[in-house]
């Protein structure tokens, strides 16, 4: 018993040691109207008069539905930091058929892209 609350008491504190794991969130991007949503918060990202703004429903001009979407993956909550690289990256994909995008780099994280329609 002598030994077992001393291993008890490190084996906790290794545990609270240990910083949590950040959550991987998945946003949509829509390159036509250069919208994210992300999927967690329900909330709608988009450039107002230079600054990311997030609503939970967009302005009509901004309308998102029946466009496509590339699906992004991020350790990051603020993905739109790289919104240059994304535009540039599907720049020519403003409509058409699904395909999937690739890999690519997201601030010394892996993050997957893909793109999808929205049904």
């Amino acid at each position: 018993m002598k030994k077992l609350l001393p291993t008890l008491i490190i084996a906790f504190a290794c545990c609270l040691c240990h910083p949590a794991k950040a959550q991987i969130q998945r946003f949509y991007y829509y390159p036509k109207n250069n919208v994210y949503y992300n999927v967690t918060t329900r909330e709608y990202i988009y450039n107002h008069d230079g600054s990311w703004t997030p609503v939970s429903d967009l302005p009509e001009e901004l309308a998102v539905a029946g466009t496509p979407r590339v699906v992004m993956y991020s350790m990051k909550p603020d993905v739109w930091q790289m919104n240059e690289e994304h535009q540039e990256q599907y720049k020519n994909y403003a409509g058409g058929r699904s395909r999937v995008g690739r890999l690519f780099s997201f601030r010394k994280e892996e993050a997957v892209s893909e793109v999808s329609k929205k049904k």
